[in-house]
């Protein structure tokens, strides 16, 4: 259930790590005005997934990492005016 403080969930990626790709979830509780990007541990922008205003309910961001260097990423859900959420993801090549 949405809590009053929050407009968005952004959920862990999947899987975590990754490979070649993961996919990353979000679930706005209302219609809102969205950015999600991916960033590199020294704050550079890997991707921008999305930019663009998003309905209510789930949305998903599959992310090609097979280009990426393997290490630890950031990815930030920014919500309107609402402030932003991030996690972190791994990306581990054999």
């Amino acid at each position: 259930a949405p809590r009053p403080d929050r407009r968005a969930a952004l959920h862990p990626s999947y899987p975590n790590p990754a490979g070649a790709s993961t996919t990353i979830t979000f679930e706005l509780f209302e219609p809102a005005p969205v950015v999600l990007t991916v960033y590199d541990l020294l704050g550079r922008t890997v991707e921008v997934l999305t930019q663009a205003f998003h309905p209510r309910g789930e949305h998903r961001y599959a992310v090609d990492t097979s280009n990426l260097p393997s290490g630890l990423y950031f990815y930030r859900l920014d919500v309107g005016d609402a402030g932003h959420q991030v996690r972190t993801m791994a990306v581990v090549h054999p």
